[in-house]
């Protein structure tokens, strides 16, 4: 009897240290920011090019040409450019938090680690949400232009209740150069969140514009307005997570079947 004992107080001990090392080792989780913008979201630039582009502005369909209407009159429009490609479906790209320490119950906040916006710009892109090859390139002749974000802090976070992804609480510093005529960009600072679900890409900048094509606006405003909200947010543990939980639960499923083997042995020798 002091032996099945001695057993019994074995297989829990190694079960508890199978769920510990799962529950505590790190595991970064990443987080699709698919996103249904405002289709009034805008992008607009007054001194030099008084171009509008905006979601709405076309009629949602491939190739639709939402880009290049006259600020100064919106009926009119100075050429053809689908700037939206995904209409309101953007992509806008993932985040990363760390879920080490949580438990999956109650409410909890993981810091967010790392935020990849690949898919609302990318240089030389057609298919990104902002059209860069034939948006801003053909917007402003040039094709240096750029979307740029800052860095995280620790306020950035996601809460989970019960370990479901609620609510992002994400703050950055954005920016649009425009590459007026292939010269140096002029840079028009904002800002980029997600409070909650609801995301936001603002720009309200006047910059210095030392390109200007015709040498009569040494300043450029540009205006961003973006607003949307994060839908069917999923949270997808990365290919090590997953192999770290599969091979506790492996280990206590065979200390589970040993330990019956265990017992039945044990109660046949009695």
């Amino acid at each position: 009897m002091l032996k099945k004992h001695v057993l019994t107080w074995a297989t829990i001990s190694a079960i508890f240290v199978s769920m510990s090392l799962a529950s505590t080792a790190r595991a970064d989780v990443v987080v699709n920011l698919s996103s249904t913008m405002n289709g009034n979201s805008f992008i607009a630039e007054y001194d030099i090019t008084g171009v509008q582009s905006q979601i709405n502005f076309g009629d949602g369909s491939a190739g639709d040409g939402d880009g290049f209407y006259n600020v100064a009159n919106l009926s009119q429009q100075f050429g053809t450019s689908d700037f939206f490609p995904n209409e309101i479906d953007f992509g806008i790209g993932t985040l990363t938090y760390d879920d080490t320490g949580l438990i999956g119950v109650g409410t909890e906040i993981a810091t967010i680690t790392a935020f990849n916006p690949d898919l609302f710009w990318a240089q030389g892109s057609t298919t990104t949400d902002l059209n860069d090859a034939q948006g801003f390139d053909l917007w402003v002749f040039g094709a240096n232009s750029s979307v740029d974000f800052g860095g995280l802090d620790a306020g950035d976070t996601v809460t989970l209740t019960n370990g479901v992804l609620t609510s992002i609480d994400l703050a950055t510093t954005a920016s649009i150069s425009l590459d007026h005529a292939g010269r140096a960009p002029g840079v028009h600072s904002g800002t980029f969140e997600i409070i909650g679900n609801q995301l936001s890409f603002q720009i309200d900048d006047t910059a210095i514009d030392v390109n200007t094509l015709f040498g009569t606006a040494p300043t450029s405003r540009l205006v961003a307005d973006f607003t949307g909200t994060v839908n069917a947010v999923s949270a997808i543990p990365e290919p090590s997570s997953f192999a770290l939980i599969g091979l506790a639960g492996a280990g206590i499923a065979w200390r589970r079947r040993r330990s019956r083997r265990i017992g039945k042995a044990a109660v046949s020798s009695v």
